[in-house]
């Protein structure tokens, strides 16, 4: 009797493709279950990634093939996710371009890597989210005029401390050593002021606030925040939910064309100023703690004065 093999899915075919690039591992179980699951791709993305890191840098011909091999197979992965999630990265683009238009910002198209497919890969969750906010707002008391001390003292009482960051721990040392009038305290407590734009990313993400714009300075009132519950300890539930990934890739596109517009203008030692509302350092503390929501790394670790994040698809 005759048996005629039936053609595979490229469904199929990607996750056995993914299957012979990582082994038996978690990420594969879970993708085998789930193929068509958004949140099982990431895993695999998040996978890929790792294993090419192991590999780039290397000499050997045969590890910058295989380098090739997986960087072209995680860009099915992101692929085959954005499908799912009903992304388009281009027409992402198109709107924040002309989003910028409106107020004044015109980034050139050149340079500019689409981020919605450099952070594709597994965020952060919601209970992550919150406890970064938890632990944010109590610098941010010290640097309106808060005891360092009691601020330091409340984070590792409430299980706080590991998401305070190792600059947000030197200002708090800092403060709670130095005398005012202290030319590196003031400078740390500028530097870590600014993020309040930051806290202000975060709140949009979690549905607190509105409105999350590349213009204009914070100016909520930490009153916005009672949904987050600030004085609870880490892990303490609440009933907050993340926006949609795609609400999520599509403003930190919005900024990172807009902080690309303002380098450009630098650069350039543009003749007119920039935008009355345009304020490059919210842009920048805005568009970090989008990056650090949606990727893996530290928060103090996010470049916001160099060029935005290349993505692996040129």
């Amino acid at each position: 009797m005759l048996r005629f093999r039936t053609a595979r899915s490229e469904t199929e075919v990607l996750v056995r493709e993914v299957e012979s690039a990582l082994g038996r591992c978690i990420a594969v179980s879970v993708l085998k279950e789930r193929p068509d699951d958004p949140d099982a791709l990431d895993g695999a993305v998040t996978g890929l990634r790792a294993q090419a890191d192991l590999l780039d840098g290397s000499p050997k011909p045969a590890d910058a093939a295989e380098l090739e091999a997986i960087e072209a197979l995680e860009t099915r992965v992101v692929d085959r996710k954005l499908d799912l999630l009903g992304i388009d990265p281009r027409q992402v683009r198109r709107g924040s371009l002309a989003a910028l238009a409106h107020v004044g910002l015109t980034p050139s198209a050149t340079g500019l890597p689409v981020v919605a497919d450099a952070y594709a890969g597994r965020r952060r969750d919601t209970d992550a989210v919150v406890d970064r906010v938890r632990a944010l707002m109590a610098v941010l008391h010290a640097v309106h005029g808060a005891p360092a001390a009691d601020v330091a003292g409340s984070l590792k009482s409430r299980g706080l401390v590991p998401w305070s960051t190792p600059q947000e721990r030197t200002f708090l040392d800092l403060q709670g050593s130095r005398e005012e009038g202290d030319r590196e305290l003031a400078a740390h407590r500028a530097w870590i002021g600014r993020r309040v734009e930051g806290l202000h990313a975060l709140g949009w993400a979690l549905g607190i606030l509105d409105d999350l714009e590349p213009t204009g300075f914070s100016a909520v009132h930490p009153s916005a925040f009672a949904a987050v519950g600030p004085a609870e300890p880490a892990g303490a539930p609440t009933e907050l939910e993340l926006r949609p990934q795609s609400e999520l890739l599509a403003r930190l596109d919005l900024l990172s064309c807009a902080h690309y517009a303002v380098q450009e203008h630098e650069l350039r030692g543009a003749s007119s100023p920039l935008p009355r509302d345009v304020i490059p350092g919210a842009i920048a503390e805005r568009k970090r703690a989008l990056e650090w929501l949606l990727g893996q790394d530290g928060w103090d670790d996010i470049e916001v004065d160099g060029d935005i994040r290349a993505s692996r698809r040129r």
